[in-house]
């Protein structure tokens, strides 16, 4: 006869057997509805693969009146960037990736979603040919903390793009601006990384560089807004999806409170 803690113990490995294997699929279930990945649902990796695998996540966003950087959220093309480089672009998008010390145009980019409220763009680079992108996983804005150090690319016109902020850390983890909150660190934000990531030393994006980061940056410090809020931007595409025809879609009856913009909870 099975006792009571034998029962227990089989219920219990039974269920962290599931668990697991939940979590082996999880990756691609995740992949599918959020279109992000975070770092506990990838292969650990030391702080230098991390980084490398971060700084070539990141590409250069183009078209006739503005630049500026963005990033890939999933190896099957899917970017962010900021809303200043994709608006009144006419869907004359470039977007510029380099791999392997070779630069790659993709000239085919479709805007997914659009709001001009939160600066942020959602981009997908279409006939690819299956290509597999390199992409930075997205950091859980609670782990963030003063004093935390972090880095971010710039495209500089001379020598191209370029690590900013050696020895640089988060001064505010969250300081109010406007609507918004947004991480203070001590890089300042220019045209130079607009639309680019803020990322901690494990290569995870923490934030990203907007055009409201930029009008309060100075000597010394900069603002990023939080990845908390690219987070509620993809997850909820669909009520921000751009329309050619209505250039505001999805900026329109935006209201939504402030707890739930900093909702950030692992799934």
């Amino acid at each position: 006869m099975v006792n009571k803690y034998t029962a227990i113990g089989y219920i219990y490995c039974v269920s962290l057997a599931a668990f697991f294997s939940c979590k082996a699929d999880d990756s691609k279930a995740v992949l599918e509805k959020r279109l992000y990945l975070e770092s506990w649902q990838l292969a650990t990796q030391s702080n230098q693969e991390a980084r490398a695998r971060a700084l070539s996540s990141v590409v250069t966003v183009s078209q006739p009146l503005a630049k500026g950087l963005g990033f890939f959220i999933n190896s099957k093309g899917y970017l962010v960037t900021a809303s200043r480089l994709v608006k009144n672009s006419a869907g004359e998008l470039t977007v510029t990736v380099k791999s392997e010390g070779c630069e790659e145009e993709y000239d085919k980019v479709r805007i997914i979603a659009l709001n001009t409220i939160m600066g942020l763009a959602l981009l997908k680079i279409e006939a690819a040919d299956g290509k597999d992108f390199n992409y930075a996983p997205l950091a859980d804005y609670r782990d963030v903390q003063s004093g935390q150090p972090v880095f971010l690319l710039a495209n500089h016109r001379d020598i191209g793009m370029a690590v900013n902020g050696a020895d640089s850390v988060v001064t505010v983890r969250a300081r109010a601006i406007g609507q918004f909150i947004y991480i203070q660190h001590s890089i300042p934000v220019t045209l130079l990384n607009d639309g680019g990531p803020l990322f901690n030393k494990e290569g995870e994006v923490i934030g990203i560089n907007i055009e409201t980061g930029q009008k309060f940056s100075g000597a010394g410090f900069g603002f990023s807004l939080p990845v908390a809020f690219i987070k509620l931007f993809v997850n909820h595409r669909a009520g921000f999806a751009f329309n050619a025809t209505d250039s505001v879609l999805g900026n329109k009856y935006y209201s939504i409170k402030k707890s739930q913009w900093l909702r950030n909870e692992k799934k």
